[in-house]
């Protein structure tokens, strides 16, 4: 198995999450702009999904010294 040989987030990682940040900031400028609500059960699967996308789409950086 894969491991990292030191304890930084690796580009996935702190992709993914910046991913799920923005994600709630857009819905709460969509909610804010338009009068609409969206409730917190969509709002945090919309988040999931988009942050599984980004992080499995993110490779790895050659910085991120992951050995196998």
């Amino acid at each position: 198995m894969a491991s990292m040989q030191s304890a930084l987030p690796a580009r996935k990682v702190w992709v993914g999450a910046l991913a799920g940040a923005v994600t709630g900031i857009v819905v709460y400028i969509v909610r804010a702009a338009s009068g609409t609500s969206i409730p917190g059960e969509i709002s945090a699967e919309i988040t999931t999904v988009l942050t599984f996308i980004v992080s499995y789409l993110v490779p790895p950086a050659a910085d991120d010294q992951i050995v196998s």
